[in-house]
């Protein structure tokens, strides 16, 4: 059975803009992949020390729990960076493979296909003294695999992408620690990072997100961020634009803005011929809308924000296919949002729908329930005043 392997090339992607979910716990595994990473970053700048996770987890957590909010605590940060001497805290996560067959067929003795494999790395460096995240870093790669059979004979080859982004974050954790220390001796925990979903992504339970599916996670990045940024009273109506560009409707009578950001998770197949199944499809989309809803005072000061994002309507558990590698797969449009979401902030309850592809916004005033927004057009009803402060 011949078979063949090859080593595809991994997309690095540095973000300075880092953003956590709030439910991230600190973790010593995974220790094999910890380990390799290790013994990569120490062979490639030997001023670097790596500590041992367990030490550190133990030193840093004695009661348990191991959130990383705990951690980021001005105090222990300090005690960290001089106790334990340690400057750099890595965080690995984000781990992701995906696997789908592409196209191909398979007969009674007779086959050939192709199947498209992806797996995705992050990291987050940390640098303690500054009790403040330096980058996340970001590994993915892509490779085919091919199976042919004919009666007896088998042929393979196979992609070997997890390994590919392994050296991936590995390469570009050099790099980062390298420019942080300018080759001064240092010490580094590298750490596991596990969570509800990316937690590297400012929205807990977010998913993991590879290829077409990147523009869906984007957005609601940028929405979650926006309203963990929010400070009640303090944040204007102009640093909010600043963050989101205009908003879909503004009424300043009401005082009260409505934003509104589309994107696509995109899944593409070829024909798939099996004896016991037969698909044609090429393409299939699945669009996503993330709403925010603001509530401003007299002043033009942010009193109350929140976000509603929903999807459209579109069976997700299609059969993909089989899989060959024995390996789970994870197919696309992983994200658990309805069809329909409201979003309610002070005097005002906005409501979201998709139909179809399209979507239909309703927004009312509270407790009134007085139609003031459709579709993106305010009504007679939006000169009506809610009772409270005067329009800025």
């Amino acid at each position: 059975m011949p078979l063949y392997f090859y080593m595809p090339g991994a997309e690095i992607e540095r973000i300075g803009n880092v953003r956590l979910a709030d439910d991230v716990r600190v973790s010593a595994g995974p220790r094999v992949l910890l380990e390799k990473l290790a013994k990569r970053i120490e062979k490639a700048i030997p001023e670097v020390t790596v500590v041992d996770p367990i030490f550190f987890r133990d030193a840093v957590f004695p009661d348990g729990g191991w959130w990383l909010e705990e951690l980021m605590e001005t105090e222990r940060c300090e005690r960290i960076s001089q106790e334990l001497g340690i400057r750099f805290l890595v965080l690995v996560g984000a781990g992701f493979y995906q696997v789908r067959a592409d196209m191909g067929f398979v007969l009674p003795g007779l086959g050939a296909m192709t199947s498209r494999e992806t797996a995705v790395l992050s990291a987050v460096v940390i640098d303690l003294e500054k009790n403040a995240p330096v980058c996340r870093l970001r590994s993915e790669s892509e490779g085919t695999d091919l199976y042919l059979n004919f009666y007896i004979f088998v042929g393979m080859g196979a992609g070997l992408v997890i390994p590919s982004v392994e050296r991936g974050v590995a390469n570009a954790l050099t790099e980062v620690l390298l420019e942080s220390t300018g080759g001064a001796p240092a010490r580094v925990a590298l750490m596991g990072a596990e969570a509800s979903g990316d937690p590297f992504v400012a929205y807990e339970g977010a998913p993991i997100t590879v290829g077409r599916d990147a523009a869906v996670a984007e957005m609601i990045n940028r929405l979650a961020e926006t309203e963990s940024e929010f400070v009640p009273g303090t944040t204007s109506r102009d640093e909010i634009r600043r963050l989101l560009g205009d908003p879909m409707a503004s009424h300043a009578g009401l005082g009260v803005e409505v934003y509104r950001f589309t994107a696509s998770a995109e899944s593409r197949t070829r024909p798939l011929l099996l004896w016991w199944n037969f698909r044609t499809k090429d393409r299939e989309e699945r669009s996503y809308a993330g709403y925010l809803l603001v509530a401003y005072d007299a002043a033009g000061k942010a009193i109350d924000v929140q976000r509603a994002i929903i999807a459209a309507d579109v069976d997700s558990n299609e059969d993909v296919g089989v899989d060959f590698t024995g390996r789970s797969g994870t197919w696309m449009y992983d994200y658990d949002f309805e069809s329909f979401a409201t979003s309610s902030v002070r005097g005002f309850r906005l409501e979201v729908r998709h139909v179809g592809q399209n979507t239909e916004e309703r927004l009312y005033t509270e407790p009134e329930g007085v139609l003031v927004l459709e579709k993106g057009e305010w009504v007679a009803e939006a000169s009506v005043e809610p009772a409270g402060d005067e329009p800025p």
